[in-house]
């Protein structure tokens, strides 16, 4: 193997210090030397300075580059948001102030505004499976040559490698398919349309904090319910709840910047639903899981394992959350489902038959624009 020699300066006590040191461990001063430099990362790295070298290299030292920058995230691990609190709070802001989504023919324009917000306290999400013989985020950044195929794929791209850029393809990378969360956008907008100041207000399947990101931004004084059978996610929506309830104004008078209250409760929401009084809620909102589209986990209590056909799945979990909703809604009250139909099962189609059976009536049906 061809070798280079590296030539660094030490003050004495430095190079008295490296002696002692390589005398404890039992080894020469150059090995210590290179084995630190090599094990060596900080937290931030020039991902552009990167980019810039990988397109200037060869192929061997593009796999080099490659090879470091994947070293690099596996020992820094998965790139999760990370947020400070003046990103947490300043991001709810700007939530607030986002345009409308609402588009003609009552269609919803997608919007990620408030999205980080809410994917930050539930790291567990890229762990989720999605559909059949697709891998999740988390299984192709574990991979070691997956890993490495997701980074030289960015940097072909001509996209820097920094951890924004690997968490979207990881997401995106072929045969990979991730779970999506509810745009705080797109809640909101229907929390400012469908839920009055102060009431109550039930999301059965609260899933990872979409909807209650926007109770928070709707600053109305809601009372937010969430059920949810996953402990993961019930103590991420927690965290998220706990976090910008505690937060106040500077003034004269100590005021809670973010007026909203929260209630949650871990469980089946079908059975859960059954225990709580009558016409207590003005707006019942929430996205059921889509059958076996999408698996949050293998808690047997998790509706598509306790319910393993569709049509038992149907009538045991979906058409008794709709019953125990329409009980639950005060007069002149709220459901919202966000739903949609697949090939061998009619979800939404189901659910609106089954809604206006027991006494809902349809009044608009909106859809979402993906671009």
């Amino acid at each position: 193997m061809k070798t280079t020699t590296c030539l660094l300066r030490l003050s004495e006590t430095e190079n008295n210090l490296l002696t002692y040191k390589s005398k404890l461990l039992g080894t020469s001063k150059s090995k210590l030397f290179r084995e630190a430099a090599l094990k060596y990362w900080s937290d931030d790295f020039d991902a552009g300075g990167l980019l810039e070298l990988y397109k200037s290299s060869d192929k061997e030292n593009k796999q080099l580059l490659v090879e470091t920058i994947a070293a690099y995230y596996r020992q820094n691990g998965y790139p999760h948001h990370k947020l400070t609190n003046y990103e947490l709070n300043s991001g709810m802001k700007t939530l607030v102030r986002t345009k409308s989504p609402l588009l003609e023919n009552d269609h919803l324009q997608t919007n990620t505004v408030g999205l980080a917000l809410a994917n930050y306290f539930h790291p567990h999400m890229v762990k989720v499976p999605c559909l059949e013989k697709y891998r999740t985020p988390y299984e192709q950044f574990e991979d070691d040559d997956l890993l490495k195929d997701a980074i030289r794929r960015w940097m072909e791209l001509n996209k820097k490698p920094d951890p924004s850029g690997l968490r979207r393809i990881l997401r995106t990378r072929d045969k990979v398919r991730s779970v999506v969360n509810f745009k705080p956008a797109i809640s909101l907008f229907l929390y400012n349309a469908y839920a009055h100041k102060d009431s109550w207000c039930l999301d059965p399947c609260m899933g990872f904090g979409g909807r209650l990101c926007g109770v928070i931004a709707a600053n109305k004084n809601l009372l937010y319910h969430g059920i949810d059978v996953d402990a993961e996610t019930c103590v991420g929506n927690a965290r998220l709840a706990g976090f910008y309830h505690d937060l106040y104004d500077v003034g004269i008078e100590k005021k809670r910047t973010w007026q909203f209250r929260f209630k949650m409760d871990m469980g089946c929401a079908e059975d859960i639903m059954l225990t709580l009084p009558d016409e207590t809620y003005g707006l019942i909102f929430t996205s059921p899981p889509f059958f076996q589209i999408e698996k949050y986990s293998k808690n047997p209590a998790q509706s598509y394992l306790r319910y393993p056909e569709y049509e038992i799945w149907r009538n045991k979990f979906l058409f008794t959350l709709i019953k125990e909703s329409f009980r639950l809604c005060k007069k002149g009250g709220y459901l919202i489902l966000n739903l949609k139909d697949y090939k061998k099962h009619p979800i939404a189609t189901d659910a609106v038959k089954f809604a206006e059976s027991v006494g809902f009536r349809l009044i608009r049906t909106y859809s979402q624009r993906l671009a």
